[in-house]
């Protein structure tokens, strides 16, 4: 560990310390890459641009870090003066630190150990001497305040500019700052930047220019006979920044890919001072001026003016000579823009080169250009064509994240409509994700929602974008109609709804194999693609406001909602919790009740099962058991009953998974919590 200063200054580590921890082993980044839009919390805005730069490359350091204090109107320490300069200069990656030699100052042991290199490196360069003790010696006075001609003069000798100034201490010193750029020639009277030679230095002035000094050009020759000076060496900024149009931002993987150098990639800092910049969305399309710090990881981002972009339809992919290289996009209209020759291509997250043929005529793209050629393009195509959501398991969130308008994530059970074979698919916070063509988040879907979805990766697949769609008609089929037309032939299904209006529901090629006459007169919750077409149907959940006994399965916390997960009849359904009704532990069963919006209206345990009965007769087609109990028979529409597997004791069993009707038989002995109304069946081994 460093050792603060004991004016709790902008200085925690000295140069040595932080060589040594970044010589350590690489640990493995835990978070994603924050933005953060100034350096310390107590600057104010007129002095923030030199704190952010001069804070992000390492130079200050606050009292706790980015975000914390600074107390930029405090003075400087000497101690704190020589720190600085020694991480000026080891930024430059040519920088040779100098032998370690004796001080020869006779107050050497009163400088801390945190400055003690510092102070030595820059004694053995020749930038500080000293000052008369009085008695023949010298002192280095680590405590005292700095000056501002001191300061100038040691960062001209640093930056190599200090030859052959003429004019006396300390106007020479002073007009060769202003010469070289050390000092801003428009800074005028009363300006906080205003240096006083002889007057002691700020911290917010020992940043201004300490920025000053990190772009400096270096090694100044002053012209003669009225020519301008020249500079030997590039500034120690040189080497660290950039101006680059971003076309990729990876958060979790702290990179971000540049259009130039075919595709080049910068490493993120886990903190990036990046004023105006909430998420990648404000730099990816943008030229950025970047700023790495002395790990080689870019710590300062500065967007600039937005390039222009291009979307639509994607009509083909245009290809050089030798089909190796995508030469321009054509769109649908007819505008063709040319691509540079790095340009990057991407189908959903997949890079060039892939197949074109594969490209649906539906595929969307996105063109990021430069001088009017495309630099980055992204198709994105539907690759899960009408998938239904089968179950939803969603990362329970910290309030806090809520409250900041983080993203859940999890994952979805997909099934292509009434297909066999379940789909794992990833969402992330990076997913774009809309619900009935308004966006959305994972905790706004629900189980038997249609949707459409551009993936990438293996099992499970990352979901890029997601479009869902809650269309549903609940009701009784009253006829199943075969008919042709051009296309062949396709399903119509006559429906009863809950309403007693009928309506005819065209089927999906999607699930047209699951449709005959059979289905007439079942009740039955009908799922409608983008286009009206049934792509999915199954069992009714509970109607609006009537109680249904269910088993609990999870509860979760994300989105700003407490989401509670039940299991009906072999299905998933969430439901908003709402605050003030208890959830029951996970495994039991509830008596549950909710509205037409999905958010519980009542939330209780049922009866235990204190009655048991015998099977005499399951009719499939009707949905109806029938039991005995005592010499009498009575029947159950099992569309409002619940069925599941049970072990242990009538009062206390321990229910297992839902069950079909099919799978009962004559003889066999259940247990239900009410003979004549029961809301629920139980099947013991």
């Amino acid at each position: 560990m460093g050792v603060l200063t004991r004016r709790g200054g902008c200085l925690v580590l000295g140069l040595a310390v932080l060589a040594v921890a970044f010589a350590a082993p690489a640990m493995a980044l835990a978070q994603d890459t924050v933005f953060r839009g100034r350096s310390f919390s107590d600057v104010p805005r007129n002095q923030a641009s030199y704190f952010d730069v001069v804070a992000a490359v390492g130079l200050l350091r606050g009292d706790g870090g980015l975000g914390g204090t600074c107390r930029p109107s405090e003075p400087v320490t000497r101690a704190e003066l020589a720190v600085m300069t020694q991480r000026l200069l080891a930024l430059d990656p040519e920088f040779a630190p100098p032998e370690a030699t004796a001080l020869p100052f006779s107050d050497a042991s009163t400088i801390p150990d945190w400055a003690a290199s510092a102070v030595a490196a820059c004694h053995a360069l020749g930038l500080i001497s000293g000052e008369p003790d009085g008695a023949g010696g010298l002192d280095f006075n680590p405590w005292d305040t700095v000056s501002g001609a001191e300061a100038v003069a040691i960062f001209l000798r640093a930056l190599g500019n200090e030859s052959n100034i003429t004019g006396g201490w300390p106007s020479g010193f002073i007009f060769r700052a202003y010469e070289t750029g050390l000092l801003s020639s428009d800074v005028g009277s009363g300006d906080w930047r205003m240096l006083g030679p002889l007057t002691p230095l700020t911290r917010a002035q020992v940043a201004y220019v300490l920025h000053n000094a990190f772009f400096c050009s270096r090694g100044y020759r002053a012209g003669i006979g009225g020519r301008e000076g020249t500079f030997a060496r590039p500034s120690i900024a040189g080497s660290l920044t950039g101006t680059s149009l971003f076309i990729e931002v990876d958060l979790a993987g702290h990179t971000v890919t540049l259009a130039d150098g075919g595709g080049r990639t910068l490493r993120l800092a886990e903190m990036v001072v990046a004023p105006g910049v909430a998420g990648k969305d404000n730099l990816i399309g943008y030229r950025v001026f970047w700023l790495e710090n002395g790990q080689g990881a870019v710590a300062y981002l500065q967007p600039y003016g937005r390039e222009e972009a291009v979307t639509g339809t994607l009509a083909e992919l245009r290809l050089n000579n030798d089909g190796k290289r995508v030469a321009a996009i054509a769109l649908d209209g007819g505008r063709v823009v040319t691509c540079a020759p790095g340009v990057i291509v991407e189908l959903n997250g997949q890079r060039w080169p892939f197949d074109p043929g594969i490209i649906l005529p539906t595929a969307q793209v996105s063109l990021v250009t430069s001088q009017g050629q495309a630099v980055y393009v992204t198709i994105f195509q539907e690759n899960l064509p009408e998938a239904v959501v089968k179950a939803l398991s969603i990362v329970p969130q910290d309030p806090a994240d809520a409250a900041a308008g983080v993203r859940p994530t999890g994952r979805i059970i997909a099934r292509i409509s009434m297909g066999e074979g379940d789909i794992p698919l990833l969402v992330t916070a990076e997913t774009a994700l809309y619900l009935d063509g308004k966006p959305a988040d994972l905790a706004d879907l629900r189980e038997r929602d249609v949707f459409y979805a551009a993936t990438e990766g293996s099992v499970p697949n990352k979901v890029l974008r997601l479009y869902a769609y809650r269309n549903r008609v609940t009701g009784t089929i009253e006829d199943v109609v075969r008919q042709y037309d051009l296309a062949g032939l396709y399903w119509i299904l006559k429906v009863r709804d809950l309403s007693g209006t009928e309506v005819s529901l065209p089927v999906s090629q999607y699930c047209e194999d699951r449709v005959s006459t059979a289905l007439r007169g079942q009740k039955l919750t009908f799922c409608l693609n983008r286009l009206g077409e049934v792509t999915f149907f199954g069992p009714p959940a509970p109607a609006p406001l009537e109680p249904r006994v269910v088993k609990v399965l999870r509860e979760t916390a994300a989105g700003g909602h407490h989401l509670l997960t039940v299991d009906w009849q072999g299905s998933e359904l969430t439901y908003k919790l709402p605050l003030e009704l208890a959830p029951l532990p996970v495994g039991a069963l509830a008596r549950m009740a909710a509205g037409a919006d999905g958010t519980i209206t009542s939330l209780q345990a049922p009866s235990p099962a204190r009655f048991d009965a015998t099977v005499v007769y399951v009719d499939l087609v009707a949905n109806r058991l029938t039991l005995t109990r005592d010499g009498i028979n009575w029947k159950l529409d099992m569309t409002t009953v619940a069925l599941y597997a049970a072990t242990g004791t009538d009062e206390k069993a321990i229910v297992g998974s839902a069950l079909p009707l099919s799978a009962l038989q004559f003889g066999q002995l259940v247990w239900l919590d009410e003979p004549a109304a029961p809301g629920y069946v139980l099947l013991v081994p």
